[in-house]
């Protein structure tokens, strides 16, 4: 039991920060949820306690339907807890590992959704840090490839302050920007390029495929927009790359454009095109008119 109030019912082994666990939180009918414990009784694991304290701050302050809910949290002497939605979801790697390559409309969806969760972390100040396939999930569900970014455990802060060991990394090393391998230094477009790794990794099924002479070779017919957008995000400068707020207006133009084309092939639904209709409207209209001007011409011949 923790807090008195979460039966921890099947351990879930270790996550980004301490272990976790699918818990019933008998406050509110024993509705399933997920729980997060970091008990460091030996004092030894300072920074996972101040990773998870990191995260519960952050996790309050990012609210958007693309991260992942959080319910609860607490801290007692050595033991920190972090309680969230439990979620009937797979990692973006547990997809990638069944299902291969994406095509590149879900590829654009995925990366519209992780775009607008990072930005509202940005918006907050806060940088996430740890972005990869382990890091979102794929609700499964009816809607497809809804998806929510979780573990703000390596998040940072705009307020000066860090929670990790001087000179040692942080994150997945394949998604860290060259700035933060080379210099230290993560900013924003630290997120950015990590995402750009993360859609390469979506389109192609493999990780570290982010050239693209590696994409084409691939993804042969990769449609142009979404390899110039990679070109963006994967650019060696950060002061190349595009914010997060331009990343979202164009997978959003493309993903209406998409949307509007899907609708006008009236081919595959079986239905005349509008335009057609129209015409044999209008020549109907006129049969009938000339029918009916020939009919009262022949009626005013006919003798009286």
């Amino acid at each position: 039991m923790v807090a008195g109030r979460y039966q921890l019912e099947r351990d879930l082994g270790p996550s980004s920060v301490g272990r976790a666990f699918l818990a019933r939180d008998l406050q509110s009918d024993a509705k399933p949820v997920h729980l997060r414990l970091v008990n460091d009784e030996t004092g030894g694991d300072a920074i996972a306690l101040a990773r998870l304290g990191r995260e519960i701050a952050t996790s309050f302050l990012v609210v958007h339907p693309n991260t992942v809910e959080v319910i609860d949290s607490g801290e007692r002497g050595t033991e920190a807890f972090l309680v969230s939605e439990h979620l009937d979801a797979a990692t973006l790697r547990e997809v990638l590992r069944v299902e291969g390559p994406l095509a590149p409309d879900r590829v654009r969806r995925i990366g519209l959704q992780v775009a607008s969760a990072l930005a509202a972390a940005h918006q907050e100040g806060i940088v996430h840090r740890g972005l990869a396939p382990e890091t979102v999930l794929r609700l499964r569900n009816a809607e497809g490839d809804s998806v929510k970014v979780r573990d703000f455990g390596l998040a940072k802060i705009d307020d000066g302050r860090d929670v990790t060991r001087t000179g040692v990394r942080v994150g997945h090393v394949p998604y860290l920007p060259p700035e933060y391998v080379d210099e230290g230094v993560f900013t924003p477009k630290g997120d950015t390029y990590a995402l750009g790794c993360l859609l390469s990794e979506l389109l192609v099924g493999e990780r570290g495929a982010t050239s693209r002479t590696t994409i084409v070779q691939r993804v042969p017919h990769a449609p142009m927009d979404l390899l110039e957008l990679l070109d963006g995000l994967l650019a060696p400068d950060p002061q190349d790359r595009p914010g997060i707020h331009a990343v979202i207006q164009r997978l959003q133009a493309t993903d209406e454009s998409v949307d509007s084309n899907a609708v006008e092939p009236d081919e595959a639904t079986g239905r005349i095109p509008g335009a057609l209709v129209l015409v044999m409207g209008v020549s109907l209209f006129g049969f009938v008119l000339v029918l009916a001007l020939v009919t009262v011409a022949l009626v005013l011949s006919l003798p009286v």
